[in-house]
């Protein structure tokens, strides 16, 4: 294959061209497009990593891929070796990731795996991620990741995984699955984890992201559990939406446009912030007054693709972001800068949902940063086989980053239950004609060619025939041939922000400013199904519920109603020992003279396990 010395990227910390990254004294490269090699030794990575501050990283390299074990289709050429190459190594990680126990395996949480169907994997190997999936499920539901729920709230991205899967195969038998168990899914979320003050979702995001770089320091298991927060919702979004989707092409009526509406208004109200130009992560109606100044940059690219920000936000969010020449970091601000990559295992994902974004607001500076950066890690990492901090990193997940980067961006292949849409971006860095071959979608196999560079199309075209709107009807059968011409052109902006700035304090507030008004003492040591205690208060309003609970094991959660209304629910994650602990208060509308509160268990991983000694109201501060 002839060398390219094309610069894909090229900044202060490494050159990224056709057939070669230099970074330093560390040189790897492609000579043939199948296999990459280097001038340094494994070692040679752990003290570059050392020498420039990242000495607290235990990294540990395992053998390097010397070039694909397993049967690579479809095949791929770009006219970059190095491109080419690293499609080798993604497909053929993801060939050997079948599970004994049927499926993908996965070493990553289970949001990671949802992600990876979602942006591949469902079109590469439907079989495996519909396996995959059903493993998810328990008694028609999802089960959330570790264990976790309803503290972290985001097992819904099954509904995206599972609609991807569909549009890919057509599979009606699948559907009417995916659909049960996504509405059941939103069933339990939506009736335990709504704030209907708030008109949102609360719970937080993965388990993982309990502590560290994301939510303030001193937040508890309670803290996140009553947080709002931005992946949460946006997931559950686009799982309104699926759930419509699928309800119209099982010929049934949809049911969620008005929760849909209400959903995307209350997210752009409360969590957009205008001056920064971009999403908070979340926000904390008790402990904070305003949104965390932290941003989740998975969230946002959701935002971007979901359509949950307007065309003028998108741009302004992908134009406005920090981020570093070695990739969007997972969270901003950050404390882990210098390598985004080694700062979480699944960071792949998140930076190729960010290029994905940034293709889709055709700001190609951006996407070509982030692809730099994501084959930059690829070359360094992935191909040693290295375990960050003891753990494997994602080597699915990123493979399955990669793919998406030539499938969903360079071919522009979006699929609709009616068929395939086109809507490339070819950096003008890519100017070569690029083929996809062998590539099976339903009952059809076909050979994909796309020539020129930007943004728009010229043409599409089957064995030949212009296609009109350039649509590939889901229908068709057999061996084609689909030309695919572009045209330049550029997007409405092209800027990118550099991260320069330090991470902002939080600082948690009191959640109830007031003494308490009213308290019932409860003196069985057991937790009963049912606690009702009467409350006689001289003004009616909104006053905060709290209790004093125990759990023993795993999270307690209690739904609450006033004078026979629901008021929402009580989440009671477990506590350490003996000690007792008020709960996240929770807003409850309340008459004059007296009211009857009942609570009533929802959900325990051992009925006996929690313990309520009190009941007490606060009143509320507007």
């Amino acid at each position: 294959m002839e060398m390219s010395n094309r610069v894909i990227a090229q900044n202060e910390e490494f050159v990224l061209t056709g057939d070669s990254l230099a970074e330093g004294s560390l040189a790897v490269w492609s000579a043939d497009g199948l296999h990459l090699e280097s001038n340094f030794i494994p070692a040679a990575l752990q003290w570059a990593l050392e020498n420039r501050g990242d000495s607290t990283l235990r990294l540990s390299l395992g053998s390097t891929w010397e070039g694909a074990t397993h049967e690579i289709e479809p095949r791929f050429n770009s006219g970059e070796p190095l491109l080419d190459a690293l499609w080798q190594m993604s497909l053929d990680h993801i060939a050997g990731s079948e599970s004994l126990a049927g499926g993908f395996n996965t070493y990553d949480d289970r949001s990671s795996t949802l992600c990876s169907i979602y942006l591949s994997l469902a079109t590469l190997n439907p079989s495996l991620a519909k396996t995959t999936l059903r493993r998810m499920v328990k008694d028609g539901i999802v089960v959330q990741s570790d264990g976790t729920w309803p503290v972290c709230l985001d097992r819904l991205a099954w509904a995206t995984a599972a609609w991807e899967i569909y549009v890919a195969t057509g599979d009606k038998t699948w559907l009417q699955y995916a659909l049960n168990v996504t509405e059941a899914t939103i069933a339990q979320d939506f009736d335990v984890m709504m704030d209907t003050h708030a008109g949102l979702l609360r719970g937080g995001r993965l388990a993982p992201y309990l502590s560290g770089d994301f939510y303030a320091p001193c937040m508890d298991a309670q803290d996140v559990a009553a947080s709002i927060n931005l992946s949460v919702n946006a997931i559950a979004l686009h799982a309104l939406e699926v759930a419509d989707k699928m309800q119209e092409e099982l010929d049934i009526e949809p049911t969620h446009g008005e929760a849909i509406t209400h959903l995307r208004d209350a997210i752009n109200q409360r969590l957009w912030n205008e001056s920064r130009g971009s999403y908070a992560g979340y926000c904390h109606e008790m402990s904070w007054p305003a949104n965390a100044p932290v941003a989740d940059n998975r969230a946002q690219a959701f935002a971007v693709l979901w359509d949950l920000a307007s065309d003028d936000r998108a741009q302004t969010l992908i134009a406005r972001t920090p981020t570093t020449h070695r990739g969007i970091t997972a969270f901003f601000p950050t404390f882990k800068v210098t390598e985004p990559c080694l700062e979480y295992t699944s960071w792949a994902q998140v930076q190729a949902l960010w290029n994905i974004a940034a293709a889709e607001v055709g700001n190609e500076h951006a996407l070509r940063r982030g692809w730099a950066a994501l084959m930059r890690s690829q070359v360094l990492y992935q191909r040693l086989h290295a375990t960050l901090q003891g753990q494997q990193v994602n080597y699915l997940g990123t493979s399955a980053s990669e793919a998406a980067m030539v499938l969903r961006v360079l071919f522009g292949l979006n699929f609709t239950p009616e068929g395939i849409e086109f809507h490339p971006l070819v950096p003008a860095c890519l100017p070569s004609n690029k083929t996809l071959l062998g590539f099976r979608y339903r009952d059809a196999q076909l050979d994909f060619t796309i020539t020129g560079t930007g943004r728009s199309l010229r043409r599409v075209s089957l064995d030949g025939t212009p296609l009109e709107g350039g649509f590939l009807p889901g229908d068709i059968k057999g061996h084609h041939n689909v030309l695919i011409e572009m045209q330049e052109s550029t997007g409405a902006t092209q800027q990118v922000t550099l991260s320069r700035s330090s991470r902002p304090l939080m600082a948690r507030q009191l959640p109830w400013p007031h003494d308490s008004v009213a308290a019932v003492q409860f003196t069985d040591s057991i937790m009963s199904d049912t606690l009702s205690a009467t409350f006689t208060l001289e003004h009616s309003g909104k006053y905060w519920l709290v209790a004093d609970y125990q759990t023993l094991l795993g999270c307690t959660v209690m739904t609450v109603d006033a004078n026979g209304h629901r008021q929402g629910t009580l989440v009671l994650p477990r506590t350490h020992g003996d000690s007792t602990r008020h709960s996240i208060p929770l807003r409850v509308d309340l008459l004059k003279g007296d009211n009857e509160i009942t609570i009533k268990l929802y959900r325990s991983v051992n009925r006996q396990s929690t313990i309520i000694s009190r009941m007490q109201l606060h009143r509320h501060s507007p």
